[in-house]
């Protein structure tokens, strides 16, 4: 049998003015696992009439079975059976009860209170010999988060899908928020149907998900190799039309790398990533994808190295030949009437010759309309709602790049109340050793409408 660690006093828990007098009571709380043999509580200094037993810890109402790390509260009645086989040693005419989450020993006449005041008072609390603790139920979790989201219908092919290839992901799930992205990434993950389809339709061998530990990225960006064995991105858009609709599939986003990595911009050298659309067709006869009939959008881009913000501090020469690229780069997006509204370093890519390219136009928005999405840390108020313009992203480049200069203590130098006050930013800029580089950031800042 397993029983219970002994307890030392630590004085009265609560007081009895909101308990009947004529009852003196014993709460039993705070109790910790271990295998021994008995529990002491020694009585706290009050009125006769009012006595009650104290133990340290005395916010939970805990027993376990000895084993490391485990720890079982008891929320009901029915959890407290399960768990207690037997209170043994209990004083003459003492009354066992559970209320409010804790465990109570009462005595209808204080006149059976065992001993004078001050003495131990000695239970023995006796624990199933077979109790197990209790793994949390991880999925059951998700659900409950889930349902509280605006995915309260979710569908169980997503759900079964997030069990099966996102376990991490799912298992760290904390909060509404947290589960209705999960769910959200989830959605463009493909299953071995889409991945099939990739294959006949485009040419592209489809190797799981980008980020397949919650890395910090979506789950709708896929590893690829394309028919020369080519590694490659395949970033899939959730966004669909009817098969016999001449609207192109994969709404905003879609529509801006058409308009940006166009033709033109490859001959011309424009440092935007070579994205690329290709279209995937999904009839009636496709029902395992989770996803209904139509066509939809995928971007293909080639895998770089990694973003400016993975790497290490760059010098200040690195730096002013990749700010020179992102100049051309949004000056190419503002020449299509487009703002990019996420300009910053994980948006900006690194190949292996240390050139830098802009990408993820997931953001971008044509001049003038509502921004949809942005990082606010990147920006000097909030945006969202805002019409855009194109001083947006000049202002998002100098604080990009102020933060590789600074790359040790960026967040400390520019960030305030979540985001970039112009005048942090400006202070940052004076810091540069280059002439060169800080009359480019200059440049920057003007065009940011802030010198």
């Amino acid at each position: 049998m397993v029983t219970l660690k002994p307890l030392l006093w630590q004085g009265p828990v609560g007081d009895m003015t909101n308990h009947r007098p004529e009852r003196a009571q014993a709460r039993l709380v705070g109790v910790e696992h271990c295998a021994t043999e008995s529990m002491d509580f020694q009585k706290a200094g009050m009125a006769r009439r009012r006595v009650q037993y104290g133990v340290v810890n005395a916010s939970d109402a805990d027993v376990g079975t000895g084993a490391p790390g485990f720890r079982a509260t008891w929320q009901s009645k029915d959890d407290l059976r399960q768990q207690v086989m037997k209170i043994s040693d209990v004083p003459k005419n003492g009354k066992l009860y559970f209320w409010d989450g804790q465990l109570w020993l009462r005595w209808e006449d204080p006149d059976d209170l065992p001993g004078p005041e001050g003495d131990p008072l000695r239970i023995k609390i006796v624990c199933p010999q077979n109790a197990e603790p209790k793994l949390p139920n991880f999925e059951a979790n998700f659900r409950q988060l889930l349902v509280k989201s605006r995915f309260n219908c979710p569908k169980e092919v997503i759900v079964n899908t997030i069990v099966r290839r996102l376990p991490a992901r799912m298992i760290a799930c904390s909060s509404v928020q947290q589960a209705a992205d999960l769910y959200e990434d989830a959605s463009c993950l493909p299953g071995a149907s889409t991945a099939k389809h990739l294959m006949t339709q485009n040419k592209l061998t489809v190797n799981g998900p980008l980020y397949p530990r919650d890395e910090g990225g979506p789950s709708c960006l896929l590893r690829a190799m394309n028919a020369s064995g080519r590694p490659c991105i395949v970033k899939l858009l959730d966004t669909r039309v009817s098969l016999d609709s001449s609207e192109q599939p994969g709404g905003a986003e879609a529509a801006a790398v058409r308009l940006v990595c166009d033709t033109a911009a490859v001959q011309e050298a424009v440092p935007v990533v070579r994205a690329e659309l290709i279209t995937l067709y999904l009839s009636a006869d496709h029902g395992s994808t989770g996803h209904g009939p139509g066509k939809y959008a995928a971007i293909v881009m080639p895998q770089y190295c990694g973003s400016v913000a993975a790497q290490v501090q760059m010098s200040e020469a690195a730096i002013e030949a990749g700010a020179q690229r992102m100049l051309r780069a949004l000056e190419h997006v503002h020449s299509k009437e487009l703002v990019h509204m996420d300009v910053k370093g994980d948006n900006i890519f690194v190949d292996m010759d240390g050139d830098w390219w802009l990408g993820d136009l997931g953001s971008a928005v044509e001049v003038g309309a509502a921004v949809q999405s942005t990082t606010d840390w990147f920006s000097q108020q909030k945006l969202k709602g805002q019409p855009a313009k194109t001083r947006y992203d000049w202002y998002m480049l100098a604080v990009a790049l102020a933060a590789e200069v600074h790359k040790a203590d960026w967040q400390e130098k520019l960030l305030q109340d979540g985001h970039t006050p112009a005048d942090k930013v400006v202070a940052a800029v004076q810091e540069v050793q280059s002439q060169s580089l800080l009359d480019l950031l200059q440049n920057i800042l003007r065009r940011a409408e802030v010198l």
